[in-house]
């Protein structure tokens, strides 16, 4: 086993999808979708329109051990389709949407994932995410693009992945934590990944720190 831990002394404030301040009478239950472990394999949430109160160019992801919250930003609601089984969440953004989109994701789930994909700039903020996928990886970002990985200020941030995927040699566990893109990470939070099958963290670009304040640690069970 091979721990790698990545540090740097200058903070940086952490930003994150906030919600805009809600002047009106707007009712916030409106303003998200709870998805519940569903009964069917799969479940797409795309379709059900809502009125969000993100600024735009925003998505929010919670998980919440058995459920996840989706919230995506009214500018974005024809452009993204996003859909779950149980806790493990894809978001598939529109190849012809070019423009810059932040997703913050955070809360904890011993059985969840995020598989995201696109053609545009992605900041990805961690924001207090705790995430297990048995299966494979916890967080798969195809996007191929400029991915700005973010690590809020005061957080704790893990992500693991599973010995149920140690056969799978597809680009869809390549490690705990993936990036098809040119991934930078900044922020003052900790991140900590754990490999558990192959690389903790692998992306197929390059991957640079830029004002990290925080601590990266790396735990693979691959060199």
């Amino acid at each position: 086993s091979v721990s790698v831990l990545l540090m740097c002394c200058i903070n940086l404030l952490a930003t994150s999808c906030n919600n805009k301040s809600n002047d009106s009478a707007t009712d916030n239950n409106a303003s998200s979708i709870e998805a519940e472990s569903p009964t069917e394999e799969t479940t797409t949430i795309a379709e059900e329109t809502h009125t969000s109160t993100l600024p735009d160019g925003c998505i929010s992801i919670v998980w919440k051990t058995d459920s996840v919250e989706i919230d995506v930003a009214n500018n974005l609601q024809d452009k993204v389709k996003t859909s779950f089984t149980g806790t493990h969440v894809q978001v598939l953004i529109d190849e012809s949407y070019r423009e810059d989109v932040q997703m913050e994701v955070k809360g904890k789930s011993n059985n969840g994932s995020l598989f995201m994909d696109g053609k545009c700039p992605l900041k990805l903020v961690f924001n207090g995410l705790v995430l297990t996928n048995p299966d494979s990886a916890a967080v798969n970002i195809q996007d191929g693009k400029s991915i700005n990985v973010e690590l809020a200020k005061d957080t704790k941030n893990e992500l693991t992945d599973g010995l149920r995927g140690k056969d799978d040699d597809s680009d869809s566990h390549k490690a705990a934590f993936f990036v098809h893109g040119h991934a930078t990470f900044t922020g003052s939070g900790t991140l900590t990944i754990n490999g558990k099958v192959k690389h903790g963290y692998q992306s197929d670009e390059y991957t640079a720190l830029n004002h990290v304040g925080g601590a990266i640690i790396v735990n693979s069970d691959k060199a």
